[in-house]
C-alpha cells in the first residue's frame, strides 16, 4: 500500500486511478452523507479531489495509517465544503440591502466561543491547555499531538480523558453560568 501511495505521490497517475479505486466505496458512503444542495456526483467529486490531495500530503514517518489520514481529510473537506454552502445560503436580500445573517451568527459563535475557551482554558493544566488547543481547535489527531510533543499516544490520551472529565464537570456544575450557543 505504502509503494502505491509513493508511486501516486511521484505522479504515476495508473497508482492514483487505483487509490481511487480502492477507496471508491468510503468516497461514496461520505458523498452520500454529506451532499445537500450540490449533485451527488460533485460531492463525490469533491471527496475525490480531497483524497488526492490526502494521498499528495500523506507522510507516513508520522505512523500513521494512510486509512485514517484519508478519511480524517476527505471528511474535514466535504464538512467544510458544506459550511461554505450553508453560508452562502444564508446571505440573502431583504428590503433591497444585502445582509449576511451568517457574518452576525459567526460573530455571535465566535465571541461564545472565545467566553468558552478562557474558561476552559481556566481548569485545565498546561498539557491540558496544548491538547485541548491542538485537538480541538487545530484538528490534529492524538498520534499527531504525541509526534508533536514527544511523548506517547497513551499519554496524549489520558491528557484528553482529563481535560474531558474536568470540562465536562465544569459545564455540569451547578454555578456554570449559561453562555449562548454553547
Amino acid at each position: 500500500m505504502n509503494k502505491k501511495i509513493e508511486q501516486a505521490q511521484q505522479g504515476n497517475q495508473q497508482a492514483m486511478e487505483e487509490l481511487i479505486q480502492q477507496y471508491q466505496p468510503l468516497l461514496i458512503s461520505f458523498a452520500k452523507r454529506k451532499y445537500v444542495n450540490h449533485s451527488f456526483e460533485e460531492t463525490l467529486q469533491e471527496g475525490q479531489l480531497a483524497f488526492i490531495i490526502a494521498v499528495q500530503h500523506f507522510d507516513p514517518t508520522y505512523g500513521i495509517f494512510f486509512g485514517s489520514f484519508a478519511k480524517q481529510r476527505i471528511w474535514r473537506h466535504l464538512t467544510s465544503l458544506l459550511r461554505k454552502e450553508k453560508k452562502w445560503q444564508e446571505t440573502i436580500l431583504v428590503d433591497g440591502w444585502k445582509e449576511d445573517y451568517n457574518a452576525i451568527l459567526s460573530t455571535t459563535e465566535d465571541l461564545d466561543f472565545r467566553i468558552w475557551k478562557e474558561q476552559a482554558e481556566s481548569i485545565l493544566s498546561e498539557k491540558e491547555k496544548q491538547f485541548f488547543d491542538l485537538f480541538w481547535i487545530k484538528g490534529f489527531t492524538v498520534a499527531e499531538i504525541a509526534e508533536q510533543m514527544n511523548v506517547s499516544t497513551n499519554t496524549v490520551k489520558t491528557w484528553k480523558k482529563r481535560a474531558i472529565k474536568k470540562l465536562r464537570e465544569d459545564l455540569l456544575s451547578p454555578n456554570h453560568p449559561p453562555t449562548g450557543t454553547i
